[in-house]
């Protein structure tokens, strides 16, 4: 396995499109970019980054509340979706009307269960299936809402450590 390194004597835009280009080229290789290492470093320092890292200060309460808009629509998003999948799914299986199939899927969703009786056998597979896709959709709807905040946290408490 071979490194390639290639340097680019461009800088600014043209410099990070390039390094695109050639990525999507030989995705093993590495450019170096010599003219423009302040905005080399600033692009591929925040280029995979999700969050702050711990060596940069905490994110003003504005762009964190942003980001946790962001995050919270993400996750309603997941639920809609899911919560949509268990209306058809009642509604193709049991023959439901929306109403009720709606009623099903967001109880079954909240950790309720059917509040009507399922008749077909293909209904009953389906709740039971839907029931374990509704809890891990709830565990993960969870974690994408808390990230931000758990995040913020633990970024707050490392910054408190660094000062002391």
């Amino acid at each position: 396995m071979f490194l390639t390194v290639k340097t680019c004597f461009c800088s600014g835009p043209k410099c990070s499109i390039l390094r695109v280009i050639f990525r999507v080229a030989n995705p093993k290789a590495f450019i170096f970019c010599c003219i423009n290492k302040e905005a080399d470093t600033r692009i591929t320092s925040r280029e995979n980054a999700m969050f702050e890292r711990k060596h940069e200060k905490l994110l003003p309460h504005r762009a964190f509340l942003r980001r946790l808009a962001k995050y919270a629509l993400i996750s309603l998003g997941l639920v809609v979706v899911s919560l949509l999948i268990g209306m058809l799914g009642y509604h193709q299986s049991e023959g439901m009307s929306w109403i009720d199939a709606f009623l099903n899927a967001a109880m079954l969703m909240g950790g309720m269960g059917p509040v009507n009786t399922l008749y077909t056998d293909a209904g009953q597979l389906f709740a039971g299936i839907y029931a374990l896709y509704c809890g891990m959709v709830l565990l993960i709807a969870v974690g994408i809402f808390a990230v931000p905040i758990v995040h913020r946290f633990l970024h707050h408490f490392h910054l408190e450590n660094e000062r002391s």
